[in-house]
């Protein structure tokens, strides 16, 4: 996305205007200021677990101010909707199934990764064709005799989300669960053998745990095409803050607007000193009631 993305409103120019003539230069503008501290952050090194929030656009284009929301005031919360808000509090997790494989996590969504092992065109080879883990069915069709795939996954990807998603310390509010992607903070949930005393009857003696992964196969360490791995990822509770969009009493997100809409960040983490840092640079475009 290039700077015009992140430019407030259409037209050209690239800057506001001044009540007395002439364009804002965009780096004095709180747009400028979040771009370039942006680069800056980028190009020493230090990451963000999720896109860098910034605030969502208002009528027109135009930007408006991100209201520091207490989300206990009924009032504030009543005069913010269609608003953008910034708040803070705790995702609590909830206990999560995944029906398919009885795999059981507690967090806030837990998502299902299924792949197989397949042959597939690869021109940087000699013979014109590897053999790859691939989370969807490629077609075969074509391909020379003795190099046909499966014509269907025998599992689905799946994603199941807790709700309502309600966070703790923010009263009324809820989070739309198109937040939860947003979080950037899905973490791999490694399947251990416990997790094998679970399994439905139609799936006892067809899979084992290898390597953090349900298996299907003979060996994954030297799969054979058709073998399949199911892996498992997790969005824990955890402490979390948000710019979004409020709708009622619903957190949503603001890409249509191109805006960013959440964080999570871990005590002690490198990811809550980065949040901290980013933090305090955008604290002066933050407004109270």
């Amino acid at each position: 996305m290039g700077p015009g993305a992140l430019l407030p409103g259409g037209g050209g120019g690239g800057g506001r205007r001044r009540k007395g003539g002439g364009a804002v230069p965009f780096l004095q503008s709180p747009v400028g200021v979040l771009a370039a501290l942006a680069a800056t952050l980028i190009v020493l090194g230090i990451a963000f677990p999720a896109p860098i929030p910034l605030p969502c656009g208002g009528s027109g284009g135009g930007w408006q101010h991100i209201l520091r929301l207490d989300a206990n005031d009924a009032r504030a919360v009543d005069r913010s909707h269609k608003k953008t808000v910034y708040v803070a509090g705790m995702l609590k997790g909830v206990s999560l199934n995944d029906e398919e494989f009885q795999f059981l996590r507690e967090g806030i969504a837990l998502r299902r990764s299924v792949e197989m092992f397949q042959w597939a065109r690869d021109k940087t080879t000699k013979a014109g064709f590897t053999r790859l883990w691939s989370p969807t069915v490629i077609d075969s069709k074509g391909f020379p005799r003795g190099k046909l795939n499966p014509l269907v996954m025998p599992f689905s990807n799946h994603t199941q989300t807790s709700l309502p998603i309600r966070l703790e310390g923010m009263g009324m509010l809820r989070m739309d669960p198109s937040l939860v992607p947003l979080l950037g903070f899905y973490q791999r949930e490694h399947v251990v053998e416990q997790d094998l005393d679970r399994l439905p009857a139609d799936l006892l003696g067809t899979v084992r745990v290898t390597d953090g992964y349900f298996f299907r196969g003979r060996d994954m360490q030297f799969p054979s095409v058709g073998d399949v791995r199911v892996s498992f990822y997790l969005v824990p509770g955890g402490d979390v803050s948000v710019i979004a969009k409020l709708r009622g009493r619903t957190l949503e997100t603001c890409l249509a607007e191109r805006a960013g809409a959440g964080r999570m960040r871990r005590p002690g983490s490198h990811a809550q000193q980065s949040s901290t840092h980013m933090s305090t640079h955008i604290s002066t475009h933050i407004s109270t009631h």
